[in-house]
């Protein structure tokens, strides 16, 4: 994430893959650089990404929607894998 797309956007997507928690984890270090060029009251979007692959999980839509919430956030899961309504919407 560079300075120039946190200092222009409009609103920001955060994505992180739901069978990997560093990948989750991470997000901390992605917010506080939105926090860090004053974006915290911009929207935000927290999607979890391969909504298909629910065998491997390891980071619960409990704690997706935990910390969207925290961060007064959007949250959405979903895939890449193309289905008819694959998407769920918090």
């Amino acid at each position: 994430m560079t300075d120039h797309w946190v200092n222009e956007s409009q609103a920001l997507i955060l994505v992180y893959s739901i069978d990997n928690k560093e990948s989750f984890d991470n997000l901390d270090i992605r917010r506080e650089i939105i926090i860090k060029h004053g974006k915290e009251a911009s929207p935000i979007i927290l999607v979890g990404n391969k909504f298909d692959q629910l065998d491997a999980r390891v980071v619960s839509f409990e704690e997706g929607f935990a910390k969207a919430k925290l961060w007064d956030a959007f949250y959405i899961e979903t895939s890449t894998i193309v289905y008819i309504f694959n998407f769920r919407i918090i």
